[in-house]
């Protein structure tokens, strides 16, 4: 997209600089007519260097004021156009996000499915597993471990637990703090590897 420098061509007040100024307008004798304020188009930058350009009269600028003060615009259908193809790109982008969120949904679902624990449970987190223990792991960045939180107890030889303790561990009290735990939904893979390891008592072969 062609951008041209525009100059102020009088003084002006300077609290009309203060303000903020933007606008669809027209070229006439290559100059436009911001909020009351005519500019002068001086220049094209392009490939870092300027050059000097006239726009013919009747070209429709869009021209806006950098934080620095210059002023500067281009020709509306190249601001449209650069519009679109951004939210083209941004709508895109969200589509594959969306795509992605869900691939690693439906396979965190089977990959849970597959552990064949016999009693019911959800994926969870344990407080003191992360020093941030209030933040919940994504599917992509998992904060912390995900464990088997049992929903009812079981017992399998030497292993025993109680319904709410994780597979890998009894969370009762610890040094006189009880530790707790918080479930997912099985949208969110396992990941804890002493949970994994256990779970495989119950996996065919």
């Amino acid at each position: 997209m062609d951008i041209y420098q525009l100059r102020l061509v009088s003084t002006v007040d300077p609290r009309w600089l203060v303000a903020e100024h933007r606008g669809r307008v027209v070229v006439e004798n290559n100059q436009v007519t911001l909020d009351g304020e005519r500019l002068e188009i001086v220049s094209l930058q392009r490939s870092r260097r300027t050059e000097a350009v006239t726009l013919a009269s009747g070209t429709l600028l869009e021209v806006w004021q950098h934080s620095n003060g210059v002023f500067v615009g281009a020709r509306t259908e190249d601001v449209d156009d650069a519009r679109a193809a951004k939210t083209e790109r941004e709508e895109a982008a969200g589509v594959a996000l969306r795509e992605s969120v869900e691939r690693l949904r439906t396979q965190a679902l089977t990959f849970n499915a597959s552990l064949a624990i016999p009693v019911r449970w959800v994926p969870g987190i344990v407080a003191d597993d992360s020093r941030n223990g209030s933040q919940v792991p994504t599917q992509d960045k998992p904060d912390r471990d995900v464990h088997v939180l049992l929903k009812r107890a079981i017992r399998d030889g030497r292993l025993i637990r109680v319904a709410g303790d994780t597979l890998c561990k009894r969370l009762g009290q610890t040094g006189g703090e009880r530790r707790s735990a918080r479930g997912l939904d099985m949208h969110t893979r396992v990941s804890c590897p002493t949970c994994l390891t256990a779970a495989k008592r119950w996996q065919s072969d």
